[in-house]
């Protein structure tokens, strides 16, 4: 759920910075200190999966064993999602975009293609080629 919410996110957020006028009056959606924060979410799910193939190798050369491989790893992947609460704000500020992710999580958990692919495409439709303003509860964030 961090990664479609919070990409789609950044999407509306950069595709709203770039869509600003001369006079510099967009309204972006991610403050600086949510940035910030995403940026260091991110972060950590890179390191987790560097930390995961350099366990998965200690295990498999017997220099540690499974359990405490298995547990070192699991402490790392769920640290992701001590952000929650951080970023309670952030899930509460549009509820269409909200609805949207709940219902792609949905169609993907039916691992059905043809309704992936025709998720997508509404996906797309949705974010690129309607009229929905998303996120439109901000306020005005400037020099980002």
């Amino acid at each position: 759920f961090l990664g479609f919410y919070i990409n789609f996110l950044m999407f509306i957020h950069f595709r709203r910075a770039s869509d600003s006028d001369s006079s510099g009056e967009s309204v972006p959606v991610l403050s600086y200190d949510d940035m910030k924060f995403i940026n260091g979410i991110f972060l950590l799910n890179v390191g987790t999966v560097s930390i995961a193939i350099f366990l998965h190798t200690l295990r498999f050369k017997k220099v540690l064993p499974p359990r405490l491989t298995f547990s070192f790893y699991l402490i790392q992947a769920y640290l992701t999602f001590s952000a929650l609460p951080y970023l309670g704000h952030l899930f509460s500020q549009d509820y269409k975009l909200l609805g949207l992710v709940l219902l792609g999580m949905a169609c993907n958990m039916t691992r059905n293609r043809k309704i992936h692919a025709l998720w997508c495409v509404l996906c797309h439709y949705l974010l690129v080629h309607s009229d929905i303003q998303w996120c439109q509860s901000r306020t005005i964030v400037k020099n980002f």
